[in-house]
């Protein structure tokens, strides 16, 4: 029992883990919502699958960096990023579905995620 209580998010596991934990739980979420609104579209699905695939490999680019470079902080920032990401969508399916966070802690965290996407946005503009 103590060695589960040791983990941090420092240890590999829990970088791989958690964010597949979440995209599981945002695919389910997701399809409960879709199918509670009449709005299943597999297309829809197929991209997100694909999507959630393309996260896994970011993060497996990420410890090959780490390994490659000798430093432990890219693969630990991929994993912090793409479980924010899934923890917002997460949320926002579940606000689908029916189930209400308090308001201050929803408009916090889909307030910040929205603002980080308009920049990473706005700087892919600026680059053309």
């Amino acid at each position: 029992m103590n060695e589960i209580m040791n983990f941090s998010f420092t240890h590999v596991g829990w970088q791989i883990g958690l964010p597949i934990l979440l995209m599981f739980a945002d695919i389910l979420s997701g399809y409960y919502a879709a199918f509670r609104n009449k709005s299943i579209s597999s297309s829809k699905m197929r991209d997100g699958i694909g999507k959630k695939i393309a996260e896994i490999l970011y993060i497996l680019i990420g410890f090959a960096f780490d390994m490659a470079f000798g430093v432990h902080y890219i693969s630990t920032f991929i994993s912090i990023y793409i479980t924010y990401m899934e923890a917002t969508s997460l949320i926002e399916n579940m606000e689908k579905i029916g189930v209400k966070l308090p308001d201050d802690v929803k408009h916090k965290i889909i307030k910040n995620n929205k603002e980080n996407t308009k920049d990473i946005k706005n700087t892919k503009n600026q680059d053309k």
